[in-house]
C-alpha cells in the first residue's frame, strides 16, 4: 500500500484501483492510509489538477475517496485543507488566500460562462476538456482554445473531433500536420541511432518526450482513415493531409524499435 502512489499516477487509475480492489476486501487501516497519502503527498496544484481533470470515473468520484479515507491535512498546509473542504463540501475558498488553487477558480468559472467566454478562460487557466462542460464540447470555438495547449498525445486522440467541428480542415491542417511529424515523429529518432526507444528524441515543445507507442500511432491513423471510432457514434470526413502525416510517423516511430525476431500480427 505504501507504493500506491506509484502505481496509480492519476486520479484516473486511483479509482480504478479502488473499485477493483473493493471487491476483494474491506476498507482497512492501511487502505485508507494508502489512498490519504495519494493525495497528502501530492503538490497542491497536482492533486487539484487531479481533482478536476479526473473527477469521476468507476463509479468512483473524489468526494466519494476522501470520505473513506478521511485524509487529514496539517494544520499549516492551508491550500491542501483548502482543496480537501472544496472536494468534499464544495466550499470554494478564498482566491486572495489561496493562489496555489488558480486551477479551481478556472474550473468553476468555466461552468457558467458563454461559449466565447469560455475559450479565453481555457487559455487563461490551462484548461484541459475534461474540464469544461460537455454541451460545450460540440463548439468549434472551444475545441480551438483546447487544441493550441493539448498535450501530443491529446491530438492524437481527438483528430476525428477536431475535425467534425471544423478545427482541421482541408485548408486548415497544416498546425496539425505539422505538429504531427515534428512533435510525434521527431521522438522517435531515426533509423540506425542506437539508444532511441519509444519517445527517445527532443519532440515537442519545450523539448518534451512523449513517449508514444508505435501501436498507438497505427491505431489512430487506422481509427482516423475509418472517420468513426469502434465506440462513438460521431462520424467525419478524414482529410487526406492528415492521413498522410499520421502515415509518415506511423513508419517512422517502428524505425528505432528493437527488434524482437518474432513474427508480429496486426
Amino acid at each position: 500500500m505504501d507504493n500506491l502512489r506509484f502505481v496509480a499516477r492519476t486520479g484516473s487509475q486511483l479509482q480504478m484501483f479502488v473499485d477493483f480492489i473493493g471487491t476483494m476486501r474491506r476498507w482497512g487501516r492501511g487502505l485508507r492510509r494508502a489512498v490519504a497519502g495519494w493525495y497528502l503527498d501530492k503538490h497542491v496544484k497536482d492533486a487539484a489538477y487531479q481533482a478536476v481533470k479526473y473527477r469521476q470515473r468507476y463509479n468512483w468520484t473524489h468526494r466519494d475517496l476522501l470520505r473513506k479515507a478521511h485524509p487529514k491535512a496539517r494544520a499549516i498546509d492551508k491550500d491542501m485543507n483548502a482543496l480537501l473542504a472544496w472536494i468534499t463540501h464544495g466550499t470554494l475558498p478564498s482566491w486572495d488566500d489561496h493562489p496555489n488553487l488558480r486551477l479551481i477558480y478556472g474550473y468553476e468559472s468555466a461552468q457558467t460562462q458563454s461559449v466565447t467566454a469560455l475559450a479565453k478562460l481555457i487559455e487563461e487557466y490551462d484548461l484541459t476538456w475534461e474540464m469544461v462542460p460537455t454541451a460545450t464540447l460540440k463548439e468549434k470555438e472551444v475545441w480551438k482554445a483546447l487544441s493550441k495547449r493539448m498535450p501530443l498525445t491529446a491530438p492524437l486522440r481527438s483528430l476525428a473531433t477536431l475535425t467534425r467541428v471544423g478545427v482541421i480542415a482541408p485548408m486548415q491542417s497544416k498546425w496539425v500536420c505539422q505538429r504531427l511529424i515534428n512533435g510525434i515523429g521527431g521522438s522517435h529518432g531515426q533509423a540506425g541511432q542506437p539508444g532511441e526507444g519509444y519517445g527517445g528524441g527532443q519532440g515537442g515543445a519545450g523539448g518534451s518526450r512523449p513517449g508514444i507507442h508505435p501501436i498507438a500511432i497505427l491505431s489512430a491513423l487506422l481509427t482516423y482513415r475509418a472517420g468513426k471510432g469502434a465506440r462513438g457514434k460521431h462520424t467525419c470526413t478524414p482529410v487526406p493531409q492528415v492521413m498522410d502525416a499520421l502515415d509518415l510517423v506511423s513508419g517512422r516511430s517502428f524505425n528505432p524499435a528493437p527488434q524482437t525476431h518474432k513474427r508480429l500480427y496486426l
